[in-house]
């Protein structure tokens, strides 16, 4: 019966599972394939950041993230999730794909960035999220524009 009850709160409180498999633009670190829906909309993956989103981003939205990956921790125990030799889960690392963001996220965002950049301001994009048993960790790398001596086109101007 208790079993029986933790499976039915297990289902009814983690509906909202997304399988990384499924989600091309990432790649994944991990035995484990499942992440909350909640956390993954969190995570501004392919999303080219200003500097006052980025901001903005840091100063509002980590404290969900920090909840949202709680959450997800809390899925890892009651499921009993475990990695192939039968220990425990101990973390989770997700990257956002370098194709994806050359080919689709920064096309899209090409006058932002050229703007942003031109007018001394960073810009932004998160290339990594980690979760452990006991730290989150998010990582951002920034676009720069990058000249060569006697070159006045920057690299990459033709994206």
């Amino acid at each position: 019966m208790a079993q029986e009850l933790r499976e039915e709160f297990i289902r009814e409180s983690f509906q909202d599972l997304v399988d990384l498999r499924t989600q091309v633009q990432l790649t994944y670190w991990s035995e484990q394939h499942f992440i909350t829906k909640v956390l993954l909309d969190k995570l501004p993956f392919g999303e080219i950041l200003s500097h006052t989103r980025f901001y903005s981003y840091i100063d509002y939205t980590l404290d969900e993230v920090i909840g949202a990956a709680s959450h997800l921790l809390t899925y890892w125990r009651l499921s009993n999730v475990t990695q192939f030799d039968g220990t425990p889960i101990l973390e989770q690392s997700l990257f956002y794909d370098d194709t994806f963001l050359w080919h689709y996220s920064a096309p899209s965002y090409r006058e932002e960035i050229r703007s942003q950049i031109h007018s001394g301001r960073r810009v932004r994009f998160l290339s990594r999220f980690r979760l452990s048993q006991t730290e989150v960790d998010v990582e951002f790398n920034e676009i720069r524009i990058q000249t060569t001596e006697g070159d006045n086109r920057a690299e990459g101007d033709e994206f």
